[in-house]
């Protein structure tokens, strides 16, 4: 083999070696490249391909509190009150109900004028019915307990906005008792049953005696005037304007003795008081700042009427008490 031949093959394995050089270091750089990005790529697709997390709603460790000590406090009234009770707290606000006996069955008492009010606002908006309208009252009329009509002469003229806002404010038996006829009592069934009520039922006129002897009572539970007070409240009981005017003669309320009787002064009450032999019921929308509530006290098989007025008035305080901690 010739010096030039040998020198050929020599630069032959020279190029061999550095193409093969080439190749093992580019290999190499591809990998590590691979390693380098490759799993941040990856990671990254990972990511996108992932469901974004529910965020958490976040729980007020105020509202948990002051809920847990409203259910204490009507678990406790349940036990302790001097007859047996029915109990619904409503959270306005939070949407919330606590309560004890919700659908228990209460002889309603008063407590049934206030289907007897909202039906009156249906009519007067439906337009069967005008406000200014007198009713001239004869003494057929007129029914005994409370109320203010009784004692007007034969022949005065009261007109039935006046008998409706009597009836709330002084619980006027003689005015329940000729707007139930005006109005119609499957009417006033009708719009109870409408808004949501199971078990709240007028059967009688207020003082219909002959019909009590008969067993036919008016009833209510502590949810269903739950129910009505709320639909007032959002201006779903008819509409907003007539909410408002019910709103307003619910605050006019005479018989402060309950819910009211501790609350501070120029804390507003819409309420009614309901009141026969054995039978103390009170319900109202307490319109506490920041956080108005509805509570429904109903109370039957009592022996003690001042006892368990002042149950009532002493456990609504509480609540409001324990409201007063969220402000």
């Amino acid at each position: 083999m010739t010096v030039q031949t040998r020198g050929k093959k020599k630069d032959l394995i020279k190029s061999a070696r550095t193409r093969w050089s080439l190749i093992i270091l580019t290999s190499l750089g591809a990998f590590v490249f691979a390693l380098l990005f490759g799993s941040k790529v990856l990671h990254k697709e990972d990511k996108l391909m992932q469901k974004p997390e529910t965020p958490q709603k976040k729980i007020s460790l105020k509202k948990f509190e002051t809920s847990h000590e409203i259910e204490k406090l009507v678990k406790e009234a349940s036990k302790s009150f001097p007859g047996k009770a029915g109990i619904v707290f409503y959270d306005i606000l939070e949407n919330k109900v606590i309560g004890s006996n919700t659908k228990e069955e209460f002889e309603a008492a008063s407590l049934i004028k206030i289907p007897i009010l909202i039906e009156y606002f249906r009519q007067v908006k439906a337009g069967k019915l005008s406000p200014g309208e007198s009713v001239v009252i004869k003494n057929s009329m007129k029914a005994g307990g409370s109320g203010s009509i009784k004692n007007l002469p034969e022949g005065s003229s009261v007109s039935y906005e006046e008998l409706a806002g009597l009836m709330i404010t002084k619980s006027d038996n003689t005015a329940a008792d000729i707007l139930i006829n005006k109005l119609g009592m499957k009417n006033i069934n009708s719009i109870a049953i409408e808004l949501g009520c199971s078990a709240t039922f007028l059967k009688r006129t207020i003082w219909d005696f002959a019909a009590i002897d008969r067993g036919m009572d008016n009833t209510a539970t502590p949810e269903d005037m739950m129910i009505l007070l709320r639909a007032i409240y959002e201006g779903k009981a008819v509409d907003e304007a007539s909410s408002a005017s019910m709103i307003n003669i619910l605050k006019r309320q005479e018989n402060r003795k309950m819910i009211p009787a501790y609350l501070p002064e120029g804390v507003e009450v819409a309420h009614k008081t309901g009141e026969l032999n054995g039978i103390l019921h009170d319900c109202g929308i307490i319109y506490m700042e920041k956080c108005p509530y509805i509570l429904c006290l109903l109370g039957k098989n009592i022996k003690n009427k001042d006892e368990a007025r002042k149950f009532w008035a002493d456990f609504s305080l509480r609540i409001y008490k324990v409201m007063q901690k969220r402000g």
